[in-house]
Parts: structure tokens; sequence; C-alpha cells
């Protein structure tokens, strides 16, 4: 998930995306973590147009070579993915060993106006172990929040992964999503900016906008841009309700592969009313090794163009 994209020079983006967030500020939350009456306020970001939407959402598990994050323009929006997380494998609070180098691509990223996120894998709802790609204990996961909000303390946010159930139950996400966001309000410091919390349960489904505060971003499609098409419907419905209760939906599209297919999704997502959109051409079989967001499509330019033309 993690390959560097070496292969990309340098470019120069100046165009920007003018988009209007509003995320949830964490407050100083009870130490209870599931304790769900957290404190918020809220933070704006520059202003937006509905016909600008969607905005740039890359999920960029770009290894931690400056030169692709040159790519993202200002007012986008990116996913930093150290190592499955910024703890080193096979620990509960160890930070990975490159710690350095995230710091200062995050400290970049800021200074070019780029908003960016720090994952954070949870397991697919099981918390009873610690393996990568099937379950995460709370205990790391309380150690990740820890790690980047005293590590990294210029990530705009974070960004927790793996939010579906292996079992599907409609009833657990609201529950889930509370102790997330009590834990970052239990490690966020007093005075500290906003931190802005994005939840991937990757499904079209009402159930999972259950239980989400006003201003924080879902993933509500992650799939491939066939299954994007074939189920516009219920996409454009989930991600309509989305919008009405005052979250940020989010589509994930890989394997789109032509330049036609491209244009599809990014009209559909626009008719859709997306917040955030992030398109690959690589396939999503992450577990045949498949590198889904290793680095930016060879259209790259072209998305970029296509997000920024009304």
């Amino acid at each position: 998930m993690n390959t560097t994209w070496r292969h990309l020079q340098p470019a120069r983006r100046q165009a920007i995306v003018l988009l209007t967030t509003t995320w949830l500020l964490c407050g100083c939350g009870g130490t209870d973590a599931t304790n769900t009456a957290v404190a918020a306020a809220t933070t704006t970001l520059p202003a937006q147009t509905a016909a600008l939407r969607p905005g740039l959402g890359a999920i960029s598990y770009w290894g931690s070579s400056a030169d692709a994050y040159r790519l993202l323009p200002a007012a986008s929006l990116a996913v930093l993915n150290p190592d499955v997380g910024i703890l080193a494998a096979g620990t509960v609070n160890t930070p990975i060993a490159a710690l350095p180098t995230w710091q200062l691509r995050s400290a970049e990223l800021r200074g070019r106006g780029v908003f960016h996120l720090g994952y954070v894998p949870t397991g697919y709802f099981r918390h009873d172990c610690d393996l990568t790609g099937q379950c995460q204990t709370w205990a790391r996961i309380e150690a990740q929040v820890a790690t980047y909000l005293t590590q990294m303390p210029q990530l705009d946010g974070l960004f927790f992964d793996e939010m579906a159930p292996t079992v599907w139950d409609c009833s657990v996400f609201a529950a889930e999503y509370a102790r997330l966001r009590a834990l970052v309000a239990r490690h966020r410091r007093d005075g500290s900016p906003a931190l802005r919390l994005a939840f991937n349960p990757g499904i079209a489904d009402a159930c999972v906008l259950d239980g989400l505060q006003a201003g924080e971003a879902v993933v509500v499609f992650e799939g491939t841009a066939a299954s994007h098409a074939e189920r516009e419907t219920v996409l454009g419905e989930v991600t309509r309700q989305a919008r009405q209760r005052g979250l940020q939906p989010w589509h994930l599209v890989h394997t789109t592969t032509t330049a036609a297919a491209l244009q599809s999704v990014v009209a559909r997502a626009r008719q859709a009313d997306v917040t955030w959109l992030s398109v690959t051409n690589t396939g999503g079989q992450w577990q045949a090794d498949e590198n889904t967001w290793g680095g930016p499509p060879p259209y790259w330019d072209e998305l970029v163009r296509l997000l920024e033309t009304p």
C-alpha cells in the first residue's frame, strides 16, 4: 500500500480548488472512551460554489518521497499513510523509524495549503487482536491517535479506515464512531488547531451515516468505475442524504482505466454532489498485491483539470 511513486517529476500546481468545509473540532471530552458527549466546534475553509464540487480528496499512500506530493494542488485533501498507520509493525506504541521524514512531508503540505489527514486502521470492528488488515485492539488504535497528535501536530485531522464490519450489522456504526471520536478528544491538546475527522465504511448504505456529526467526512463508496456506474442511483441517494445531514460524502473509485471512464466518474460524482473524490487506474485487490492507492494515476493532470472546471 505504501510503494514510493519514484517515476514522477516534481510539478508546480498553482490552481486553487475553492472548497467550503465544516469539519469537527474535537474539544476536551471526558476520559471515559464510551462517553460521546465530547465538546465540538467548527472551522471553515475557503469559500466554495457547488459548481466546483467534487474537490480532490486523494488517497495518497505514496510513500515518503516528496516528489508525488508536490502534485497536490492547494486546497485539496490528502491522506498520509506512513506504514498502515504511524506505529511500527508489531508494536502498540512505537512510532515508525521514518517518522522524521513524515513530519517533514506534513510540514511541507501545510506550507503549500494542502489539507492532510493521518491514516488510522481500525480493524473492521474487530478489536480482539492486532493483525494488519484483519483486526486492531482499542489499545493500538488509541496509540495511533495519540502518536499522530503528539508527533505530527501539523496534520489537519485523521482518516479512520476499515470501518466496515466483517459480518454486516447496521447497528454498530454509531457506537464505533463515538468511541473513535472520544479517543481524539482525549488526546487533543488544549488550544491545538481544529481536527477534521473522516471515516471509511466505503459502503452506500444510509445506516453508515448514523452516529456521524455534521462536518465529518464519510466514504460512501470505494470500488471500481464499473460498480460506480451500476450503483449510480443508490450512490446518488446515499450521497444526498449525507449532504442533507451536513456530512462530507467521499467517493473512492479505482480500476478507472480510460480517459472516457475518468470523465464519466467525475460527471457522476458531480451529479451526486460529492464533496471529495479520489480516482485511480489501479485495481482494488490489495490482497493480491495490487497497490491501489500507491501513486498518482497516469491521467493525474486531467483529473485535476476536470475537478477545477465548473
